[in-house]
């Protein structure tokens, strides 16, 4: 069951890192509506297009990391205190957790690009 606590725990992480990556390498590619960071304002324009997603290509790629090692150590740290059922729910609970800080970085993007697309009108 620690297992596939631990395997469920980085689930998450894991396509966050897979994502950001893709997302950093391809950031250049066309605008489009199926893939990437697709806000109105970042699908404004190609310069906003490769901003957006170079930055949410690097959030989901370090913020993917970071959760990873704090996913295993609270799953660990959850059965070292109380068990399997502890960590498996531990586990959720850190999924669920990772998933509502990518919908969380959107303002935050949408911040940058706001002053991004200012640094471009005033050169």
């Amino acid at each position: 069951m620690l297992l596939l606590s631990i395997l469920f725990a980085i689930l998450t992480p894991l396509i966050l890192i897979l994502c950001g990556v893709i997302l950093y390498k391809n950031a250049d590619c066309d605008i489009n509506g199926a893939f990437g960071y697709r806000t109105s304002r970042s699908m404004k324009n190609r310069d906003n297009w490769i901003f957006a997603n170079e930055l949410c290509g690097k959030i989901l790629l370090y913020g993917g990391i970071v959760s990873t090692v704090v996913s295993i150590c609270a799953v660990f740290t959850a059965y070292a205190i109380s068990g399997e059922n502890e960590s498996f729910l531990t586990s959720v609970a850190v999924n669920l957790i990772t998933a509502g800080m990518v919908i969380a970085v959107i303002p935050y993007i949408e911040n940058k690009l706001k002053k991004f697309e200012k640094e471009k009108e005033n050169d």
